[in-house]
């Protein structure tokens, strides 16, 4: 069953990443659909390309909470409710939902901000 819990973590994130992608794309911020799998460099380059010219404060909210803290919330949650559902037979409190959330939303913003500091680097490479 912990298996189970762990796909559909990654099953959580990758389809939010989709979802997300395809409502950027309404905005006029380009990312392929082949985004959503890939992690760390790659995805980094892709974001900043898709981001390139614009102010901090949409680094912050694209590559921050909607690419980085939402879908991690999303993966996290579903692993807690089968986790606690079908292992543990027990509910998920309001105050782990919440505690997960506050540190989420922390991370977030600072993966933003990295995000944007990082724009010309990697772009010149």
């Amino acid at each position: 069953m912990e298996i189970a819990a762990i796909g559909a973590a990654f099953a959580a994130v990758i389809l939010w990443d989709l979802a997300m992608v395809a409502a950027l794309r309404f905005v006029g911020i380009t990312l392929p659909f082949s985004f959503a799998p890939h992690f760390l460099g790659r995805r980094e380059r892709e974001v900043l390309a898709a981001l390139n010219g614009r102010s901090s404060d949409s680094h912050v909210l694209v590559a921050g909470y909607l690419l980085f803290a939402c879908p991690l919330f999303a993966g996290i949650t579903a692993y807690e409710y089968i986790v606690r559902h079908f292992i543990k037979h027990s509910t998920i409190g309001l105050d782990s939902i919440v505690g997960s959330l506050a540190i989420l939303v922390i991370t977030g913003y600072c993966v933003g901000v990295n995000n944007w500091k990082k724009r010309d680097k990697v772009m010149l490479a």
